[in-house]
């Protein structure tokens, strides 16, 4: 399901092979806000649906 698939939870280190980063830079988008992460313990995790957002606005504002 759409949903199922949206909550698929990543760690850093998918997160940035998803988005084509490198995870120190993930780290940098993090911080700036660009991508929202949760934490669960002291591990940061980020959401497929987050991943995607942040895809859609890096592909928008490199348009522009």
């Amino acid at each position: 399901s759409l949903v199922g698939s949206e909550m698929c939870i990543r760690d850093s280190k998918e997160a940035a092979e998803k988005l084509n980063i490198s995870p120190t830079l993930l780290e940098k988008w993090t911080k700036q806000g660009l991508i929202k992460s949760r934490k669960i313990g002291t591990r940061i995790y980020y959401v497929e649906k987050d991943i995607n957002e942040a895809i859609k606005n890096a592909f928008n504002s490199s348009k522009s």
